[in-house]
């Protein structure tokens, strides 16, 4: 890659971070700001999936204005579109005037903004670096998103403590400004004559699903993904009860610091080459790394082997999101670029909402009253007392995944993989 090229990576990593950490502390703004106003978890959580069921139903759809369209528009309107939501959310923090049913609109517009500018980043990446360095510099990227998840609550928390909501949100207009005018200055890759005089956006949106149908190795893949995806889920969504059952504010603090790292260490590993060569072992090491980080997690009671066990949880999370997009794109012929990169998205959230809506029957119901009553068998597994029917949970999520893992490892599709041809360009 030429220095010009690198200073254009460097320009878009920059616009990137910057909008992400406006994106961030819009919601960070939202969900406490709510949570405070109603009390309610039930309430809290119907506001958690209006902030990323649409992704799940529209990121396709995202995809496809990416195809026809190009990124830098996609991104460009991503910016206007969140920044005019951080003005009229200040506006109405200011007034007093910002209602839960207010909230619930702004977290789904937020959400609707994220799907397209997902896909929008992951082609552009390609087109930036090509598809044969695509995965270091996805896992390069990962490091802005690590870096949000610790800086966001701190950053966030305080502002909102010494001023108010409506200041942090006149500091996320600043942030995609800087975003849409680093943008500008970006060369990105061209699109294919296909995408860019298509017409029917319903079906292009659809057109990803057709292409993937046709390739069953990859079909698989995003199986396993899935599979991932859900435990993901599930240890995203119980981190905070099980931290607070098994101790206090100040160890929930040590184990999303810890997780917050995780993410961060996971890109690190991706962005300077230590994962491995092929894409597929990346996935699978991935999930049987998770599947024992989960066992431990599950079944330990002390603090600094939970703590590492989040650290290892979540350091899984880019190295599997990047292997995936980096198997998607070297195989994605481009006028579907856009749309491939929105697949993962899918999955991956679809997968969380599941295990969001799954975690709290099956902890209620059947995990922590077994634990709270001292059943001989599991006492001597996970212990006694609150929190170790989660942590039961763990556990057998863990072994789950092993066994799906080594089902996965017997397909013949996936280990042939990447021995077919490339549609992507490489460069």
């Amino acid at each position: 890659m030429t220095a010009k090229g690198r200073l254009g990576v460097r320009g878009f990593f920059v616009g990137e971070l910057s909008s992400q950490l406006g994106r961030e502390l819009t919601w960070f703004a939202i969900a406490v700001t709510f949570f405070r106003e109603t009390g309610s978890v039930t309430r809290y959580a119907l506001l958690t999936m209006c902030s990323e069921l649409p992704i799940a139903l529209f990121a396709s759809w995202g995809g496809a204005l990416v195809d026809r369209f190009g990124a830098r528009p996609v991104l460009q309107l991503c910016n206007v579109v969140g920044g005019a939501l951080s003005v009229l959310l200040a506006m109405a923090f200011a007034s007093h005037r910002a209602s839960p049913e207010m909230l619930y609109v702004a977290a789904t517009i937020l959400a609707l903004n994220k799907a397209s500018r997902a896909p929008a980043t992951v082609a552009s990446l390609v087109g930036l670096v090509g598809s044969g360095s695509f995965r270091r510099t996805h896992g390069a990227y990962s490091m802005g998103q690590g870096l949000t998840i610790v800086i966001v609550p701190l950053l966030g928390s305080k502002l909102i403590a010494a001023t108010s909501p409506a200041f942090a949100l006149s500091c996320d207009v600043v942030t995609y400004a800087v975003s849409a005018a680093i943008l500008m200055f970006v060369r990105f890759g061209h699109r294919s004559e296909e995408a860019a005089t298509s017409r029917r956006s319903l079906a292009q949106g659809l057109k990803a699903f057709a292409w993937l149908r046709q390739r069953e190795g990859l079909l698989s893949a995003l199986l396993l993904f899935s599979t991932i995806s859900v435990l993901q889920g599930f240890v995203m969504v119980l981190v905070q009860p099980f931290a607070l059952r098994r101790g206090d504010l100040a160890f929930l603090g040590i184990l999303q610091t810890a997780a917050g790292v995780g993410y961060m260490a996971g890109s690190v590993l991706v962005a300077v080459g230590l994962a491995p060569k092929r894409n597929v072992v990346g996935l699978f090491v991935a999930s049987l790394v998770l599947s024992v980080a989960l066992g431990v997690t599950g079944t330990s009671s002390s603090r600094f082997l939970l703590a590492c066990g989040a650290f290892v949880i979540t350091m899984t999370f880019p190295f599997s999101l990047s292997c995936m997009q980096a198997l998607f794109q070297s195989q994605a012929p481009p006028e579907v670029r856009g749309r491939a990169a929105a697949l993962p998205v899918i999955v991956g959230t679809a997968c969380g909402v599941l295990a969001y809506v799954m975690a709290g029957p099956l902890v209620d119901r059947v995990f922590e009253p077994p634990a709270d009553h001292a059943v001989p068998w599991l006492a001597s597994l996970v212990g006694v007392g609150p929190g170790r029917g989660i942590g039961f949970l763990f556990a057998a999520l863990g072994v789950i995944a092993l066994v799906v893992t080594s089902a996965f490892m017997t397909r013949r599709s996936l280990w042939r993989l990447e021995s077919s041809p490339s549609l992507a360009p490489s460069s």
